[in-house]
């Protein structure tokens, strides 16, 4: 039995710990001849007290989501990997399943901190992601150097 990989989605926060997912997107997709898709998710906040501030908060986050997302495609292009990228706001574990699903996505390589209350072992986001997905998931953890 083939595993097949056509599509492949690396969620980022621009974070050097999300970052680390990108080469072993990028090696799969080599192998597989799959497309990347990129994906930044603004986080959009329970209340909102000040819609103005809000507003100039997620231009100020768009902005930055492109430059991370820019980024990523230019690390991709490197290795001639065709890559889309997206920029979605919503919550972020919620908004990368029904990515992924709408996409209809075969694999999900994300980066993790790991450092959130209870999830200890994978992060929060990573965590509810690997529960909820329809596919499989590869989370990529910083290496402890001791």
């Amino acid at each position: 039995m083939t595993w097949n990989v056509e599509t492949l989605l690396v969620p980022t926060d621009g974070s050097e710990l999300s970052k680390l997912a990108y080469r072993p997107a990028f090696e799969i997709a080599k192998l597989k001849d799959a497309e990347v898709i990129g994906l930044y998710v603004i986080e959009l906040p329970g209340i909102i007290i000040n819609p103005s501030w809000e507003e100039q908060r997620e231009k100020e986050e768009e902005e930055i989501a492109k430059k991370f997302l820019s980024e990523l495609e230019k690390e991709g292009k490197k290795d001639n990997i065709k890559i889309k990228t997206r920029i979605e706001k919503g919550n972020v574990a919620d908004t990368i399943l029904k990515v992924a699903e709408e996409s209809d996505v075969d694999l999900i390589v994300m980066g993790t901190h790991g450092r959130s209350g209870t999830k200890r072992l994978l992060g929060s986001v990573a965590d509810a992601v690997v529960r909820g997905s329809h596919c499989p998931v590869m989370v990529i953890r910083e290496l402890k150097r001791e």
